[in-house]
């Protein structure tokens, strides 16, 4: 992709724009949040007794998941500067080093990494497969989303790279959309397979646990747990090198295709 191009696609993200597109990506969900906690609100002042318990009750526990993760989304999103990628470590970014960065069907990175790394040759790919990701949301944001130039589709349970071909892989806030365990540790096969000696596969996620579960309430349930990514890597022959978070609230794991620990 040309300079020019690439100047004419990037965008500069707003102080609100994580939390604006969640708003807009799931906008019927917040609106039944809005219309029953009209309705609660509306009943703290007409019922008594036990009603009036349990509609208060009910109006601070939609408040709490409602705001809770607008909050949390605000400060992962806009606020730490997950996109701006400065949590990125040093990485080979001489002239030649060939990246991949494949994404689940929104693709919020990609003129970032050339930003940031002008000197590598950048594959994308998006795994979004309509019959599989069912979720509306991903549809929406695929709607208003501007595909990266030369992205390829790929599908997760037959992907097959060439060996030696990447130094780097990136799959950011994406494979966890791989809900069959079997399918995702093949996938993960297969970028082990491509990497160059020495590459590295970098995986962000959020994790189900104790963080995101106050953040996101049941909706942490879509997210898989550490031991099942320490299971997928382990299965798949890739070794966790790294692993910290971004935030409080999104883990990041470097992985090689080596035996390193």
């Amino acid at each position: 992709m040309g300079k020019r191009q690439n100047r004419n696609m990037a965008r500069k993200r707003g102080q609100f724009a994580g939390v604006t597109a969640i708003v807009r990506y799931n906008r019927p969900m917040y609106a039944i949040a809005v219309v029953v906690g009209i309705v609660l609100g509306s009943a703290v002042f007409v019922v008594t007794g036990w009603w009036l318990v349990l509609a208060i009750a009910g109006l601070v526990l939609l408040l709490w998941n409602v705001l809770a993760s607008l909050v949390v989304s605000w400060y992962v999103y806009d606020y730490t500067g997950y996109y701006d990628l400065v949590w990125l470590p040093a990485l080979p970014t001489v002239k030649g080093s060939v990246w991949a960065n494949i994404h689940a069907g929104l693709d919020e990175t990609s003129i970032t990494l050339l930003q940031r790394f002008p000197n590598i040759s950048l594959h994308v790919f998006d795994f979004y497969d309509e019959k599989k990701h069912t979720e509306p949301s991903i549809r929406r944001a695929r709607a208003s989303a501007v595909p990266f130039p030369g992205t390829r589709s790929i599908d997760t349970a037959t992907v097959a790279f060439a060996a030696n071909t990447y130094d780097v892989i990136l799959v950011l806030l994406s494979a966890h959309e791989i809900r069959n365990d079997e399918e995702r540790v093949q996938f993960f096969k297969a970028l082990a397979h491509s990497l160059k000696p020495g590459g590295s596969v970098i995986v962000a996620e959020h994790l189900r646990d104790w963080r995101n579960y106050v953040a996101y309430s049941l909706g942490a349930l879509h997210f898989l747990s550490r031991g099942v990514w320490l299971s997928t890597f382990k299965n798949a022959g890739i070794s966790v090198v790294h692993q910290h978070f971004i935030n409080p609230f999104i883990t990041v794991f470097y992985c090689t295709n080596g035996n390193t620990h």
